[in-house]
């Protein structure tokens, strides 16, 4: 019965949720990472603080110019081939970053994690789009990237602690398997969209909608976007948010607290923990907020 089917779905996208919510994790241990192994890296590489910071930026230069044709992978290849692809390769660059004999595959690794986690978030908020109805999208974003930072703390005191016990080498490439595991999870539990398995969608928005856009339509697409003038002072404030905050949670906030304070590892990156903590926490707020008001500007002014 329609019914039947419709719990089904119900029930089921909590697994498929759950499972790009892991891949999330990861997304953001790789991305705060890299402060809390500075030390390690200078000693057995020999970098300066210049070649650090651009090691660690690798992940995001990568990042950054993947997001558009991430979504367009995303409408067309669908999210479960998508994240499959890019936590495979993810996986393959963390191996390699742990291995990595010279500083130049050090950041062919970090490169490589940076291009394969890329696709991860985008694809989440696509698999949101056609399991979650629209009334309840801000709050499982919110509920999304605290999962997703859950991984920020895991990469915080937890991975210095793990460096301490494993060497840093053992632990990425730890990670890289764990990526690969997880790559194979995505393809076998993830499902596009409620109608794979036939059943009802269940964002309201999406009934009637079969297609998948073709090339054509995906640049007009992003034609009317890019001359959307609302879209632009998002996208400055974005930027400059994320960049003070992954700058001090991601790359030097442990080292100044070790520098300036003399703190050991495993404490500096306790405190910095702490700004994700903060992240987490309005995240939550303000989906569940945005989602009861009915409003998306509102809570993004506040």
């Amino acid at each position: 019965s329609p019914g039947g089917k419709i719990e089904k779905a119900l029930r089921a996208r909590w697994t498929i949720w759950g499972v790009m919510a892991a891949a999330f994790m990861v997304v953001f241990f790789h991305r705060l990472a890299a402060g809390v192994v500075r030390g390690d890296l200078v000693r057995d590489f020999g970098l300066s603080a210049s070649s650090f910071g651009s090691l660690a930026a690798m992940y995001f230069y990568a990042y950054m110019i993947m997001q558009v044709p991430v979504g367009m992978m995303a409408d067309t290849l669908g999210a479960r081939a998508t994240v499959t692809a890019g936590m495979t390769l993810a996986g393959a660059g963390s191996v390699l970053f742990g291995l990595a004999p010279n500083p130049s595959l050090l950041f062919v690794g970090r490169f490589l994690v940076g291009i394969g986690v890329s696709t991860v978030f985008v694809s989440i908020l696509k698999i949101q789009s056609q399991w979650f109805r629209e009334r309840e999208f801000a709050t499982m974003s919110g509920i999304t990237t605290v999962v997703g930072n859950l991984g920020g703390v895991l990469a915080q005191a937890p991975l210095a602690l793990a460096v301490a016990a494993f060497s840093w080498r053992t632990t990425f490439a730890g990670i890289g398997a764990f990526s690969v595991l997880l790559a194979g999870m995505c393809w076998v539990f993830i499902r596009n969209r409620p109608q794979d398995r036939g059943w009802p969608p269940i964002n309201e928005a999406q009934a009637g909608i079969h297609a998948k856009p073709g090339a054509a339509e995906l640049l007009a697409g992003l034609g009317t976007i890019v001359r959307q003038w609302r879209v632009w002072p998002n996208f400055v404030l974005s930027g400059v948010g994320s960049g003070l905050y992954l700058a001090f949670s991601g790359a030097w906030g442990t080292s100044f607290l070790k520098a300036v304070y003399g703190m050991e590892p495993a404490e500096a990156s306790g405190i910095v923990a702490f700004s994700v903590y903060g992240t987490m926490a309005g995240s939550l707020a303000a989906g569940w907020f945005s989602d009861r008001i009915g409003l998306r500007r509102l809570p993004l002014v506040s």
